[in-house]
């Protein structure tokens, strides 16, 4: 029958003196509390404008094109005139029958969501290109930027202080 050897056995997981365990849990806690941002939503962007035809541009808030985008243009009486997808960079040009106040709505089937209003004239040669307004994501305020960032140093701290401590065990333990 092996040897029973109450040091080896008693020992505590993860190599923590005893009684460190509830510090070690608000440690933990804190860590996850620093370490999480807020998470920012994006809206829609669009940009139209007409020169020949009408265009529009379609993209998330952040800059990143809304690729393929489902893209539904309605004429001035109210009715779908043309339905079809943007391009990979986000882009979608139609050619207006009729003056009037044209709009344009896209999605890109996750819940995003963008209309846009454009007045066309046949006397409109030169490209004009408008913003639309549309919602502006939150920002990230100083104060989380500032406590992601700490946070970060502290858990490579904390990581390097456990790496250090567990080599010096195992130093000890050989000599």
């Amino acid at each position: 029958m092996a040897e029973h050897n109450p040091v080896t056995c008693n020992r505590p997981a993860l190599g923590l003196r005893p009684g460190a365990g509830p510090l070690a849990l608000v440690g933990a806690g804190l860590l996850s509390i620093l370490w999480t941002t807020p998470a920012l939503s994006h809206g829609v962007e669009m940009a139209s404008g007409r020169g020949q035809s009408c265009w529009l541009r379609v993209g998330y808030a952040g800059g990143e094109p809304m690729a393929f985008a489902k893209v539904k243009v309605i004429n001035p009486q109210g009715q779908t005139h043309q339905a079809g997808n943007a391009d990979a960079l986000g882009h979608f040009a139609w050619l207006p029958d009729q003056e009037g106040q044209w709009s344009a709505v896209a999605e890109d089937g996750m819940g995003h969501r963008g209309e846009i209003s454009l007045a066309w004239a046949r006397a409109t040669p030169v490209p004009v290109a408008s913003d639309a307004p549309g919602e502006s994501p939150p920002q990230a305020t100083w104060l989380a930027r500032v406590s992601g960032g700490l946070s970060v140093i502290f858990w490579l701290s904390g990581l390097a202080f456990w790496w250090r401590g567990r080599r010096n065990r195992q130093g000890a333990r050989r000599g």
